[in-house]
């Protein structure tokens, strides 16, 4: 099936689909404009449903239509029939039933209802793709088909299903634009529930801006309207977003009152849609009043209903908020773990503002484990979704975080301006301009009939004018003492601060000469000791080639110079591995990394080494996948690799094998080399990587070693941002293992 026939199958599913969509967002919308036909088509296809051979009988029915109805029939039966299989899970089927509806499309004549609800599913479908001016354009001309045929009610839908369109790409101020239009059809046509949902959706989308006062006055307009409607659930969207506004303003009393109250009118209407989000925030606000019993109560309440429905978005809010639980009981890593698990769902299911909070919450429990990069990382995350969104509260939230994080820095002017940012942004959601909106809804007594909707109104004027007052002083209060404890930890800094540079500094000089003369000593001690055997051969045999030369056979001459040969090989080795050591305690090994094929390299130190084993019989035995590439310096793993197996082969027994592997460990190799030999006892395990705890032991055929190669190992692995450990079994054999990091 090419593009275009795709599309306009998912085109017709929608329109089919159209009265259920606009259910879902809370708007009642009747479908008039259906083909006669489709009415009893549909009725018919959902009592196949419900038979036990569904498909069989679905396919009959369609067989007798194709045989004996009219066009309109048949183009009905094919949609009803797709759409069903499209539900059921049986996609293929669906496609195929679906595009024979597409072959006789231009036989089915169409009407202007018709075509807008066309244009209405194109918006949906561009919209999905991400084409969203084109979206727009598409619904504004399902508008203009409706407008001429005059119906109201259709209008008013639609419309309001523009202005949820526009909230959706973020086009606030054109969203209430089309609400208050809107809301304007609905007066005229006396239409109560679209009267309310155009006030709640303006409630809403003010809310989303943070313009709290707007916000709270036509949430208020939309419960009175809802609640002349008997509305249950209108009431319910209501009080809850009513509630969320408190919750942002840290009125965490006033929220839970509200709360509990669409609770309970949620149980009342026996609709469950606002009660994840109930539980969520109650939960949460009973973390803030630390009664962290109730809090955990009413989250595995909220995770438990998101679960059971597979909301997906709905989960991962919950996992974000059993992140803000975990961080409450100073559990960074289970609130870390909890938080990121959070993102990484929100990614399946884009929610821009939810992961802005996300993301602002983790980078506040970065703050108190001090990892101050990550918390500027997510907190720079967070203001620029705060900032594209024109969300308020979440850009003043944001400025304090930086304000905090730039106090821990010592930088107090950058964090003083960033104080005073969230300040002046909380400022301009908590003016005057709020009481005088709340004081504009007493005007509404005197055409209100309902008695008990002007008494919750009055009720919750006295609590706003209460709060704001309160949080108008205390907001007073905070700058003062900000700027007092500013002043007073400035000083306090200026004095402590070059007292404590000058000690750390003097403490640092103590530990790096201490550590020197014990390097100094270990050093000149390792050349008294591991020099002397080889010069002792090497003066030795010597003298005793030149004064007896003549006198000894050709087979002692032959063995001599074979003893001076491997004492001068030994003495450069040991000449060599000291030099290198010596690079690494002066700062001058060269560290240059590149792509590192593990497989390849690892190979070939090993063809290098199969010489010495095979003098001991001992096999090599290498299972590195081909795929794993490292990012390290070249010579400076193979140094490493090629003395770990060299120490295997000097500590294996004849006939014996040695193993190298690797593999994924995180974003590291691990890179391991076995051995059935001597093994190490606990105590020299221990000591194995110390210069300062020198072990130097002879291998099975009496080898012997400087007992460097292990502490030179140590100091490549971590030059290469590794990490190197032992692990060993006396009379059973070691393993050494050490990591290289995965390739960026």
């Amino acid at each position: 099936m090419n593009r275009d026939n795709y599309t306009l199958i998912c085109l017709f599913v929608l329109i089919i689909c159209l009265p259920y969509t606009l259910t879902a967002k809370r708007i009642s919308l009747s479908n008039p404009f259906s083909f006669a036909e489709a009415n009893s088509i549909t009725t018919r296809v959902q009592e196949l449903t419900k038979e036990m051979n569904f498909q069989q009988s679905l396919f009959s029915f369609m067989k007798e239509v194709e045989l004996k109805g009219s066009q309109k029939e048949k183009f009905s039966v094919y949609i009803q029939g797709g759409l069903t299989l499209w539900q059921t899970g049986n996609i293929k089927m669906a496609s195929g039933i679906i595009n024979k509806a597409i072959l006789i499309l231009d036989q089915v004549k169409t009407t202007d209802a018709q075509k807008g609800q066309l244009y209405y599913a194109l918006s949906k479908i561009q919209f999905k793709n991400g084409e969203y001016n084109d979206a727009e354009i598409s619904l504004s001309k399902s508008i203009d088909y409706i407008s001429n045929i005059k119906d109201k009610k259709y209008l008013s839908d639609l419309i309001i299903e523009q202005g949820l369109l526009s909230v959706d790409i973020k086009n606030y101020l054109g969203a209430l634009n089309l609400f208050a239009r809107a809301k304007e059809i609905a007066k005229d046509n006396n239409d109560t529930i679209n009267i309310a949902d155009a006030y709640y959706y303006s409630g809403t989308t003010l809310k989303k801006r943070g313009n709290y006062d707007q916000a709270l006055e036509s949430l208020i307009l939309a419960q009175q309207q809802y609640a002349l409607a008997g509305d249950q659930k209108g009431i319910c969207a209501s009080l809850v977003n009513t509630a969320d506004i408190f919750y942002q303003l840290n009125d965490v009393n006033q929220a839970l009152t509200l709360y509990f109250k669409a609770l309970d009118n949620c149980h009342y209407s026996d609709s469950c849609v606002y009660l994840d989000n109930c539980y969520l925030k109650i939960g949460e606000i009973y973390m803030k009043k630390l009664q962290m019993e109730e809090a955990l109560d009413y989250l595995n309440k909220y995770q438990s209903l998101t679960e059971s429905k597979n909301d997906t978005l709905g989960i991962a809010m919950a996992k974000g908020a059993f992140g803000k639980f975990y961080a409450q009981q100073k559990n960074f890593s289970k609130s870390i773990i909890a938080l990121h698990e959070a993102i990484d769902l929100i990614n399946k299911h884009p929610d821009v503002s939810v992961e802005g909070d996300l993301l602002l919450t983790l980078s506040q429990v970065y703050i108190q484990t001090r990892d101050l990069f990550q918390a500027k990382s997510y907190a720079q995350k967070a203001l620029i979704i705060a900032s594209t969104l024109d969300e308020k509260k979440l850009k003043a939230d944001c400025y304090h975080v930086f304000s905090k994080l730039y106090e821990l820095q010592g930088d107090y002017r950058s964090a003083f301006y960033y104080k005073n940012k969230g300040v002046d942004i909380k400022d301009s959601i908590l003016n005057e301009d709020t009481l005088l909106a709340l004081r504009k809804l007493s005007g509404l007594k005197e055409n209100d009939k309902d008695k008990r909707v002007i008494k919750e109104l009055e009720e919750e004027n006295i609590s706003l004018n209460n709060y704001w007052l309160k949080e108008k002083n205390k907001r007073y209060l905070l700058l003062i003492t900000t700027v007092l404890l500013l002043v007073f930890t400035i000083v306090l800094f200026a004095l402590f601060r070059a007292k404590a540079k000058v000690e750390k500094k003097l403490k640092l000089k103590n530990g790096e000469l201490e550590k020197l003369n014990a390097t100094k000593d270990k050093f000149f001690s390792i050349i008294a000791h591991d020099l002397k055997s080889p010069f002792n051969s090497l003066m030795g045999f010597s003298e005793m080639l030149s004064l007896h030369a003549e006198s000894k056979s050709y087979k002692d001459i032959m063995e001599y110079s074979g003893i001076i040969h491997n004492s001068t090989r030994k003495l450069f080795s040991l000449v060599d591995t000291l030099l290198q050591w010596s690079r690494t305690q002066l700062g001058t090994t060269e560290y240059k990394p590149e792509r590192l094929e593990i497989a390849i390299v690892s190979s070939n130190i090993v063809s290098i080494l199969k010489i010495n084993a095979e003098e001991k019989d001992i096999v090599i035995s290498v299972d590195i996948d081909n795929h794993l590439v490292g990012w390290a310096d070249k010579d400076l793993y193979s140094a490493v690799l090629r003395n770990l197996i060299s120490n295997a082969i000097k500590f294996s027994r004849v006939g014996s094998v040695i193993t190298v592997t690797a593999k994924t460990k995180k974003q590291f190799i691990e890179v391991s080399v076995s051995d059935t030999g001597v093994g190490i006892t606990k105590e020299n395990l221990a000591k194995i990587f110390n210069v300062d705890k020198n072990v130097s032991t002879k291998g099975t055929f009496n080898e012997k070693g400087t007992g460097l190669g292990l502490v030179l190992c140590k100091e490549f692995v971590e030059i290469n941002r590794g990490t190197i450990w032992a692990e060993s079994r006396l009379e059973k054999g070691s393993t050494f293992k050490f990591t290289v990091p995965l390739v960026k």
